[in-house]
């Protein structure tokens, strides 16, 4: 049955697309032809429902059953990646939280070697005692010191990492005043457009708002 349906199929499909790249070159030139086509579209149409008829006759039960077993598994897998993205979004937070202290630690590290920079600049340019150079050879080693532990600190706070798991970190963005947007972050809405049109717009007006009308010509056939 199967193999039979198939080969039904494959003969229509080749009959049908022979016919289409014979269609594709030809042009009306006169009534006669006009009505020759005219038939060819009604006969088109009436093949295209008998097969469209054939297919859903083969496939619907398959579809059903498709159907009934996709609405089994749909609970368990919509929840799991419910499920997944609560975890992701878990994951981000952390990640973004412990950016900020990283960031922080940063931040601090730098104050203080900026501040040692300016107390060594600050000591007098005259000859310092032993003691004074002794004390402040001790604070440049304490401020150094003390670099070094803030930025092993911020190291350490990136430094653990999921087997499996990879973060990036992106841009994200919001529109919050449509009126701020540059015009070429604007698209047409087709709908809108083809409701002013329909709506009695003259393409004298469109042109004005930068919109070429013309008229076509739709076709219609009944099979």
């Amino acid at each position: 049955m199967t193999n039979a349906l198939q080969h039904h199929a494959l003969i229509a499909a080749k009959s049908y697309v022979e016919t289409l790249i014979n269609i594709r070159s030809m042009v009306v030139e006169n009534d006669d032809e006009m009505v020759e086509v005219a038939d060819m579209l009604k006969q088109t149409k009436h093949k295209w429902k008998v097969l469209e008829d054939e297919r859903k006759i083969s496939v619907t039960p398959m579809n059903e059953r498709v159907k009934e077993i996709n609405g089994w598994f749909k609970p368990g897998i919509d929840a799991l990646g419910q499920l997944e993205d609560a975890l992701k979004r878990l994951l981000a937070d952390y990640e973004l939280r412990k950016r900020k202290e990283q960031d922080r630690i940063l931040k601090e590290a730098s104050d203080v070697a900026r501040l040692a920079a300016q107390k060594a600049l600050a000591a007098p340019s005259a000859v310092i005692d032993a003691v004074g150079a002794a004390q402040a050879q001790a604070d440049s080693a304490a401020a150094s010191l003390e670099v070094l532990k803030l930025a092993q600190a911020a190291t350490k706070s990136v430094a653990a990492k999921a087997v499996g798991i990879s973060t990036r970190e992106v841009t994200k963005w919001e529109v919050f005043d449509e009126k701020l947007l540059p015009r070429e972050c604007l698209s047409p809405d087709a709908k809108k457009i083809s409701f002013m049109i329909d709506a009695g717009c003259t393409p004298e007006e469109a042109a004005k708002k930068g919109i070429r009308m013309w008229q076509d010509m739709i076709v219609s056939a009944r099979a």
